[in-house]
């Protein structure tokens, strides 16, 4: 019999439980014990345009890790600041007084007592390799693409490059720089 009565029992099954491991890639630096409870920071919004969407995946993200009874704790990447549980995405509309660069951010306290830090963000520095190097080099956790593929994947010449490299099979392409398109205009 399925309804709103079920999944709520289902709920309370898992919850009496204890924690589940977080699904998905090992996070980087060693799992924890299994079945321990993990205090993770969800690094979210920071200052692109693409802020907003990334407030939501951060608390879609923050939500599923604290239904698997873990601790989340909301990190605004552009300045630090813990979010409300549940109120990620009203941040949208507050910007950073004071913008936080990479550096500050990664020894901000909710990072550094964190086990794991799931990386929320969209473009720039979220997913240009320059906050995973900061991480590794503070040893912590943090899930997604290292340093290496993170700063490739945003660097679509040298991805190209490095695909012909391997031999993966790749259209044609030629790179305009601003100059060269400026020259044909």
């Amino acid at each position: 019999m399925d309804g709103p009565d079920a999944r709520a029992r289902a709920a309370a099954g898992r919850r009496a439980a204890g924690p589940r491991p977080l699904p998905g890639p090992a996070a980087r630096g060693g799992p924890k014990e299994r079945g321990s409870t993990m205090k993770v920071a969800v690094l979210m919004g920071g200052t692109t345009s693409e802020r907003a969407i990334s407030l939501r995946t951060g608390r879609g993200m923050a939500q599923a890790v604290r239904r698997l009874g873990h601790e989340a704790v909301a990190v605004d990447a552009a300045d630090g600041r813990l979010l409300p549980a549940g109120e990620e995405e009203k941040a949208a509309a507050v910007q950073a007084l004071k913008p936080a660069g990479p550096a500050a951010l990664v020894s901000a306290e909710a990072l550094r007592e964190a086990d794991v830090v799931l990386i929320a963000l969209h473009g720039g520095g979220g997913e240009n390799g320059t906050l995973q190097a900061l991480l590794d080099l503070a040893g912590k956790p943090y899930t997604g693409s290292g340093v290496m593929a993170s700063a490739l994947a945003m660097n679509k010449a040298m991805s190209k490059r490095v695909f012909e490299q391997a031999q993966v099979p790749t259209p044609a392409w030629v790179l305009l720089d601003k100059k060269t398109v400026a020259s044909l205009a």
